[in-house]
């Protein structure tokens, strides 16, 4: 991206950096920039509520009950109750992903 300077500022301002690795784009080639449709903003905004409001402290309250009650499931055999419970405490990362995809609630 060009900047619009006059030729006398030129000699004053450094060029720009430029790396081997991030190579500058030619103009024949343009620049593809994938955008959000309204829609995937709006259910962003949707999933950022739930998360706020009803993941993160589903998440942390069944977080806390999956770790007491882990350690019994060799002992008295709750496989089904700590597999509830762990699918719970993830609760919080689930939303954070639908969030960050733009995922339609239903």
């Amino acid at each position: 991206m060009e900047r619009n300077i006059s030729s006398s500022q030129k000699e004053c301002l450094p060029p720009l950096p430029t790396h081997p690795a991030f190579p500058q784009s030619k103009a024949s080639s343009p620049l593809r920039i994938r955008m959000a449709s309204c829609g995937s903003c709006f259910w962003s905004i949707v999933w950022l509520i739930v998360l706020l409001v009803l993941a993160w402290p589903l998440s942390i309250f069944l977080g806390g009950l999956y770790g007491f009650i882990a350690p019994l499931t060799t002992c008295v055999g709750l496989d089904r109750l700590t597999d509830l419970l762990l699918e719970g405490a993830n609760l919080g990362r689930t939303s954070a992903l639908n969030m960050r995809h733009g995922k339609p609630l239903c």
